[in-house]
C-alpha cells in the first residue's frame, strides 16, 4: 500500500512539472524606462491570430492616446504606457516608435521633459532606422517644439527644418504646415528675414493645399510684410490682397482687421490714399466689431457660468432637501427602534417573571408530591401497624 502511494504521488509531482512553464516569473509593472532591448530580441512565439489580437490592442490604446490628448493628461500617459507595454512584450518593433512618440508626447503633458526627450530621440532612431519618413517627420516635429520651448534655438531649427523636408518629399502638405510655421516664427524671432522669406511661399501654399485658412491668411500676411520689407511693393500689395480674399472666406474678424490693416498700409506706400483711407475706416470697423463680438461672447460665457452655478446650486439645496429627508427617515427609524428595544425589554422581563413562576411552580409541585408520598408512607405504616395489631389479637382470642 505504501508503495502504490508513492508511486500516486511521484506522478501527480511529474504531471504538475511538466504543465509548470519554464522560467516563469511575474509580469512587470509598466514603467518608464527607455530599454527596449527585449522588443528588438523579443522571439514571436504567438499564433498569427493571437499576434493580430495584440497588434489590434496596440492600434486601440494608441486611437484612445490620440482622443485624449492633450485634454487628459492622466488618461493620455495610461494609454500610451500600455500600448508601449504590448509593443515591448510581445516584440512588436515595428509598432514600437509609434508607442515611443506616443509616450514622449504624453510625457510633455506631465511636465517631465527628460524623459519626454529621451522616448522622443528613441523614437526618432527607429523611425530612421526602419526608413519611415512620415513617423521621423512627426517626432522631429515634436522635437523642434520641445527644444523651442526650451529655448534652444538651434536644435529646434534643426528638427523642424528636417522635419519640413521629410514632409516635403512625402508631399504632405499638412506636414510641412505643421513644421514650417512654426520654423518661420522662429527664423523671424531671430531676424533672419531672408530664410524666412525662401521658406513661406511652399509654406504658404501647403497650408492652402491642407484647407487651414486662418494658417494660410497669417502666412499670407507674414508673407506681404517680408515682401514689403525688401521692397517688393507690388508683390505685397498683391500678397495682402489675397490675404484679405482668404480672411474673409473664413470669417475671422481679428484675421480680417490685420489683413484690411496691411492693406491699407500697402496702398498708402503705393499712392492710392482714397482706398487705403477706405480700408483703414473698415479695419477700424472691424476691430470695434471685433471688440464688441468678444463683449458679447465674454457676455454669454459669464451667463453661461451663472447659468451653471444656478444649476449647481439648485443641485445643492435638491441634495440638503434630501439629506433633510433622510435624515427625518432616520429619525423615524430610530423612535421605531428604540420603541422596539422597549417591548422587547418589557418582553424579556415578563419571561424573566414567568421563568420565576414556572420555578415556584415547579418546586410547590416537587414539595407536594414530596408531602404526599411521606402522607401515603405514614399512612401505609399506620395501616400495617393496625393490621398488625388485629392480627395479634386475633390470635390471642383463638389461643383464649
Amino acid at each position: 500500500m505504501r508503495v502504490y502511494c508513492l508511486l500516486f504521488f511521484t506522478i501527480a509531482a511529474l504531471s504538475l512539472a511538466a504543465q509548470t512553464p519554464p522560467h516563469s516569473t511575474p509580469a512587470a509593472a509598466p514603467s518608464d524606462s527607455v530599454d527596449t532591448s527585449a522588443a528588438d530580441t523579443a522571439v514571436d512565439t504567438l499564433s498569427s491570430q493571437q499576434r493580430q489580437s495584440v497588434l489590434l490592442a496596440i492600434d486601440r490604446h494608441l486611437a484612445a492616446f490620440e482622443n485624449a490628448y492633450p485634454h487628459d493628461a492622466g488618461t493620455s500617459l495610461y494609454e500610451a504606457r500600455a500600448a508601449w507595454k504590448a509593443a515591448t512584450e510581445h516584440g512588436a518593433s515595428y509598432q514600437l516608435p509609434a508607442t515611443l512618440l506616443a509616450l514622449g508626447r504624453a510625457m510633455l503633458l506631465t511636465g517631465d521633459t527628460l524623459r519626454a526627450v529621451q522616448h522622443l530621440d528613441d523614437a526618432l532612431q527607429r523611425y530612421v532606422t526602419l526608413d519611415d519618413l512620415g513617423g521621423a517627420s512627426a517626432t522631429r516635429r515634436v522635437l523642434g517644439e520641445l527644444h523651442l520651448a526650451l529655448a534652444d534655438t538651434a536644435r529646434a531649427t534643426t528638427h523642424l527644418g528636417q522635419a519640413l523636408e521629410d514632409s516635403r518629399r512625402l508631399n504632405d502638405s499638412r506636414g510641412m504646415m505643421l513644421a514650417g510655421a512654426p520654423l518661420i516664427e522662429l527664423l523671424l524671432a531671430q531676424r533672419m528675414f531672408t530664410e524666412a522669406l525662401a521658406l513661406l511661399p511652399d509654406v504658404r501654399s501647403a497650408a492652402h493645399a491642407a484647407g487651414n485658412k486662418p494658417r494660410a491668411t497669417d502666412l499670407d500676411l507674414e508673407l506681404a510684410r517680408l515682401q514689403w520689407l525688401g521692397g517688393m511693393q507690388t508683390t505685397a500689395l498683391a500678397t495682402a490682397l489675397q490675404a484679405v480674399s482668404y480672411a474673409n472666406n473664413h470669417g475671422d474678424l481679428t484675421s480680417m482687421h490685420e489683413a484690411y490693416t496691411l492693406l491699407a498700409q500697402l496702398e498708402e506706400q503705393a499712392g492710392q490714399p482714397e482706398n487705403a483711407l477706405k480700408h483703414h475706416r473698415l479695419a477700424a470697423e472691424l476691430e470695434r466689431t471685433a471688440l464688441q463680438q468678444s463683449f458679447i461672447l465674454q457676455l454669454a460665457t459669464r451667463d453661461s457660468i451663472l447659468h451653471q452655478r444656478e444649476l449647481r446650486i439648485e443641485s445643492l439645496e435638491q441634495l440638503v432637501a434630501d439629506l433633510h429627508r433622510s435624515a427625518d427617515e432616520f429619525d423615524h427609524e430610530v423612535q421605531a427602534a428604540r420603541e422596539t428595544a422597549k417591548e422587547l425589554k418589557t418582553t424579556q422581563k415578563s419571561a424573566r417573571q414567568l421563568l420565576v413562576s414556572i420555578r415556584w411552580l415547579v418546586l410547590g409541585t416537587l414539595l407536594a408530591s414530596a408531602m404526599a408520598v411521606m402522607g401515603w408512607m405514614r399512612y401505609a405504616r399506620l395501616r400495617r401497624g393496625v393490621l398488625q395489631e388485629c392480627s395479634s389479637r386475633s390470635e390471642t382470642t383463638e389461643e383464649e
